[in-house]
């Protein structure tokens, strides 16, 4: 619990905005000829369908138009989401993977010189990724073994001795095939290899990077044997500071391709992954666009780019615009980063897979207006007053008792129309809500803010701090269970918050069996220090007759001292609280505790008497010593 009297914080407040509506009049107009009503319903309908009609037509275009951007860049959003999403788990499996091969290695429980056992765990790491091509191992003098999944299905366990006078390697390859959960032994070819380990790509580049004692990716690069091309994460185990081989795991890049042309794109747009210098890594192949409308492609994404100032090796986050190629073809690009790698994601989609259709809509939408407006027209005149207006009125009328915190006044609006039951059933959800909320936020402060229409800052203004704390509550704890302790809590602050909240003060904080509250904050009181006293002299008075829960009697001490607090919302972007901070609040606090010393249940600073006019009868206590202030204070209890 916080120090009784220092401060008194309260909750986030909401900010709210006076909802306003407008009228639209009929036109009107005076002619010396007299026209018939027949003319003048013609006349009017006829204006009504075009006014409608333009009303409809124009912001339908507009918004049309418009949100086609807005819809191209959501796709765009998605599909760029999930293609990062998965390079980026792919990459991370395959890193795992080089981390959890090391690990194992490096712990020694299993050598790398036992074939059988490295064969067995090789192979184990290569079937739980459907992503990886390569698990290898390169040793410093040549030798390699990895286990492999070419691009035409099944398993190959590859493994190459290097001989340092021929410059060449034997090679053995036994082919496995899947099946049933396991993989079967197929058959065995040997022959001659040039792959000489410490000459591949990742393991050059693990062992320049042994310091890091992380995996580390390469750029493209040929993976043994077929030659496809792909990337490979890769670190160096040592053993007692010695170079005992590197560690890799590669990944085709045609998987990637391959997951890229799962995509859906809008009708004809393509997905890129770029390296840092604008290199293919895997596209998207899309058989309407074509080849060569490919390469238009990606080459205008990559031109308008650099003529943003963007660079791909520095690709802030998330990028979207417009651009258009030498044909003047327009395109919605997008380019995201990823995290894991040096790569860009972008997506083209041309403009023409979405505008192309709005001019038939318009003109399909024109002659369904002029067919049809004249009829809605009459029967919106008819309708409209009882099945919109007078719904709508009501809502706003129920927004405007939430606004004001009538929460009680707040009532369902039965409609014909779905949306405004929705809209109804929402404001019904929001009402409950708000009215759990009221019980920890102060009515006042959220009311007082609402009349001033701006968010709440600290402010220095004089107020009236009201203090009170129950009498020998230790002692009635001692005999009561947690449960009865809280009951009898919640009957007591009803009943005080009635008299405070009835004389326009608000309650800033229950401080365990106390409560600290305030007049002249954060709402405007004249009489705030009048006010206080009525409380006090309210509560004293129903206590007196008062028992509560298990037949008991409840006293208590009071202390009220006027002056100038500092009063707001304080804390930090994600908390804040409403707070009161000054001398005058610590010394109401004082002045409560007080009570004790001098026999009484209420005591007053000579500060609040000034401000009573001599309504109230008091007493003069005396000059006292207050704890934390140099000079003394003139004290009086009321009576």
């Amino acid at each position: 619990m916080m120090p009784k009297g220092e401060h008194a914080p309260q909750s986030d407040h909401p900010a709210t905005a006076p909802d306003r509506r407008g009228d639209i009049g009929d036109p009107g107009g005076a002619s010396r000829w007299r026209p018939g009503l027949r003319t003048m319903l013609t006349v009017a309908t006829l204006l009504t369908v075009l006014v409608t009609a333009a009303l409809v037509y124009v912001p339908w275009h507009y918004t049309a138009t418009r949100n086609i951007d807005d819809t191209v860049q959501a796709l765009d959003r998605q599909i760029s989401q999930q293609v990062t999403t998965e390079i980026e788990q792919l990459l991370g499996d395959a890193r795992a993977t080089v981390e959890a091969l090391r690990t194992v290695l490096f712990q020694r429980v299993v050598s790398a010189t036992d074939a059988a056992k490295r064969e067995f765990l090789f192979l184990a790491h290569l079937q739980s990724q459907d992503s990886v091509a390569w698990v290898s191992f390169g040793f410093p003098n040549g030798d390699f073994f990895g286990a492999h999944k070419p691009p035409d299905g099944g398993v190959q366990m590859v493994e190459t001795n290097w001989d340092a006078k021929s410059r060449e390697a034997t090679l053995r390859i036994d082919h496995y095939e899947a099946a049933d959960g396991d993989i079967w032994f197929q058959m065995r070819d040997q022959g001659m290899s040039q792959i000489y380990a410490p000459e591949l790509p990742w393991f050059q580049l693990a062992v320049d990077k042994s310091g890091d004692m992380e995996a580390v990716w390469t750029d493209i690069h040929a993976l043994p044997l077929t030659g496809e091309p792909g990337i490979t994460a890769a670190v160096e185990l040592r053993l007692f500071d010695a170079p005992v081989g590197v560690v890799s795991v590669s990944v085709a890049l045609k998987r990637i391709s391959d997951f890229l042309n799962t995509l859906q794109v809008g009708p004809s747009g393509s997905v890129y992954v770029v390296d840092g210098n604008g290199a293919v890594v895997a596209a998207k192949t899309n058989t309407t666009a074509g080849t060569d409308a490919g390469i238009v492609r990606l080459q205008t994404a990559l031109a308008s780019m650099a003529n943003r100032g963007l660079q791909l090796d520095a690709l802030g986050g998330h990028q979207q615009w417009r651009a258009t190629d030498v044909n003047d073809a327009g395109y919605f690009i997008g380019a995201t980063p990823l995290n894991a790698i040096n790569w860009v994601v972008i997506t083209v989609i041309p403009d023409a897979d979405f505008l192309n259709g709005i001019e038939e809509n318009n003109r399909q939408l024109l002659m369904l207006l002029l067919g049809f407006i004249a009829v809605v027209a009459l029967l919106a005149t008819v309708t409209y007053r009882r099945v919109v207006d007078r719904p709508l009125s009501s809502l706003v009328r129920q927004f405007r008792r939430i606004g004001a915190l009538e929460l009680d006044e707040v009532r369902a609006v039965s409609s014909p129309i779905r949306e405004f039951d929705y809209l109804s059933s929402a404001l019904l959800q929001m009402t409950r809500g708000l009215s759990g909320f009221t019980r920890y936020l102060p009515t006042e402060l959220i009311q007082a803010l609402i009349a001033r229409g701006t968010e709440d800052s600290p402010e220095r203004r004089e107020a009236t701090i009201f203090y009170l704390d129950l009498q020998s509550f230790t002692r009635i704890g001692e005999g009561a269970t947690p449960e009865q302790l809280v009951t009898l809590l919640n009957e007591f602050f009803t009943v005080a918050n009635r008299h405070i909240v009835g004389n326009g003060g608000a309650v800033l904080q229950f401080q365990g069996d106390a409560i600290l509250a305030a007049f002249n904050v954060p709402a405007d009181h004249a009489q705030h220090a009048r006010a206080a006293v009525m409380t006090a002299t309210g509560i004293l008075a129903e206590l007196e007759t008062t028992r509560f829960t298990g037949d008991i009697e409840l006293r208590v001490r009071i202390g009220i001292n006027t002056g100038q607090v500092v009063a707001g919302t304080v804390g930090s972007a994600a908390r804040a609280n409403y707070t009161i901070h000054g001398d005058a609040v610590n010394l109401a606090a004082r002045l409560e505790s007080m009570n004790k010393q001098f026999g009484t249940c209420l005591l007053v600073t000579e500060d609040t008497i000034a401000h009573l006019d001599g309504e109230f009868a008091h007493e003069r206590i005396g000059e006292v010593e207050v704890r934390g202030k140099t000079e003394s204070v003139i004290i009086y209890t009321l009576g």
